[in-house]
């Protein structure tokens, strides 16, 4: 087919072209968070598809129609058209296309919560990165490797089990990276803490995270202290450890609240996209600790200034899960009225109908956690004399209709809910938006 000619061609020019740098400004589609896409982990990617090829690359019909429908939210058609796509860029033969429609498809996988088949194309992603790094070997290319590796490990713990040797593996090309590297070799540990925590670890007890994150939070300071994300999530996932266990860290003495405190302090001044998912993430689950302990104030001050910080930093998705927290307080103190309507709003643009798109797996999550909490609230309550039991089982009846309109991504959103994988890190240690459904300015 003519296209799969223009590729190959364009790959005798591979080597004399430049690579490609992605511009800083990304539009999203129209269902993600407003405002630019940003690079979460804290560095840039050069793309390792020289020009002459990616421009035909954008240019084939299935690529146009794949992000076209991504664009408007149809994650199973996207996917359609971009795996017909992974078929030609597969049989040109180049690891470079094989990477572009991998990761895409690995990405909206995960979207759509099937997370064995994004697991299945993230092990491709690091195949073609493997190769690509091999073929030319430098930052760029490990760097790319790195992220393909530690995805695939992210993926794995979705599942349920983490292959330890994927991230053995991921810190070994970290530390070609030089200086440069220790923070993502940081991360990794940080990884592989929260799989114990989870209980997707194979050797590492939940026991035996807190020691473990406990001297992580030491040694992220010594090597990585002008990298805030890093340090603040270190302290976060020692917090969510210790809230786990109930105990203290050893050496330390440091409570839950007090780790989760230094997190905050950490990324307190949040100036990248990382940042505000990690303070987003802290004082959520700040909030959630005072509402345990009766400590409503409190805990609406911390969900109120998550929901603050989410919407500066235009982070849709943590827009949502702030403002569930926020309606789960005050239901908790017995503010009905404002609960109701804060539980409305997170449910309304996934349950009204009619339904146009698909949701995401985190959407799922925080509808499936509103249309519950909202529902039972309603069970108990009564307007002029008359019982609102009607309207809380229309509630559930809603949920379970976009339930079966869609169970791949119910059942990766149970996943979700049991795991200890929060959005917040999955958010801000992956890399950008795929090449391939982005539309530069």
């Amino acid at each position: 087919r003519p296209w799969l000619g223009m590729l190959m061609k364009g790959r005798a020019l591979a080597s004399a072209a430049s690579l490609v740098v992605l511009p800083a400004s990304i539009r999203p589609a129209p269902w993600q968070a407003d405002g630019c896409r940003r690079y979460r982990l804290m560095r840039d990617h050069l793309s390792p598809v020289p020009k002459s090829l990616l421009a035909n690359v954008v240019q084939m019909p299935e690529v146009i129609e794949g992000r076209r429908y991504f664009v408007e939210g149809k994650f199973s058609i996207a996917i359609q058209y971009l795996a017909r796509a992974d078929e030609i860029s597969k049989a040109s033969g180049m690891a470079e296309l094989s990477l572009l429609t991998s990761e895409t498809l690995a990405y909206l996988h995960a979207l759509s919560g099937d997370f064995s088949k994004e697991a299945s194309y993230r092990a491709q992603c690091v195949q073609a990165s493997s190769t690509l790094q091999a073929n030319t070997p430098g930052i760029a290319t490990d760097l790319t490797l790195f992220d393909c590796l530690h995805n695939w490990a992210l993926s794995d713990i979705k599942c349920g089990l983490l292959n330890t040797a994927t991230l053995a593996h991921a810190r070994e090309v970290a530390r070609r990276v030089g200086k440069g590297g220790k923070g993502l070799v940081r991360t990794c540990d940080m990884t592989e803490a929260l799989a114990a925590i989870d209980g997707s670890h194979s050797s590492v007890s939940v026991e035996q995270v807190p020691a473990m994150v406990s001297a992580l939070t030491d040694a992220v300071t010594d090597e990585c202290g002008g990298e805030a994300a890093l340090t603040g999530s270190a302290y976060l996932i020692l917090a969510v450890a210790l809230h786990r266990l109930g105990q203290r860290a050893s050496g330390e003495g440091m409570e839950a609240e007090a780790a989760c405190q230094k997190a905050i302090e950490m990324v307190d001044a949040a100036c990248i996209e990382a940042e505000a998912y990690v303070k987003v993430g802290a004082l959520l689950f700040l909030s959630r600790m005072h509402l345990e302990r009766e400590q409503s104030d409190l805990a609406d001050k911390a969900a109120s200034e998550a929901l603050a910080v989410a919407e500066k930093a235009l982070l849709q998705d943590a827009v949502d899960a702030a403002l569930y927290q926020l309606a789960t307080v005050r239901m908790s103190v017995g503010d009905f009225v404002v609960a109701e309507g804060l539980f409305r709003t997170c449910t309304a643009k996934l349950t009204q109908a009619p339904q146009t798109r698909s949701p995401t797996t985190w959407e799922m999550v925080q509808v499936e956690k509103a249309s519950e909490q909202h529902s039972a609230m309603l069970e108990g309550m009564s307007f002029n004399n008359h019982s609102r039991q009607p309207e809380a089982v229309q509630i559930r009846e809603k949920l379970k209709k976009l339930q079966d309109a869609f169970p791949v991504t119910a059942a990766g959103a149970t996943r979700l809910r049991e795991s200890a994988l929060d959005l917040w890190y999955v958010r801000a240690f992956s890399p950008n938006l795929p090449t391939l459904l982005q539309d530069s300015d």
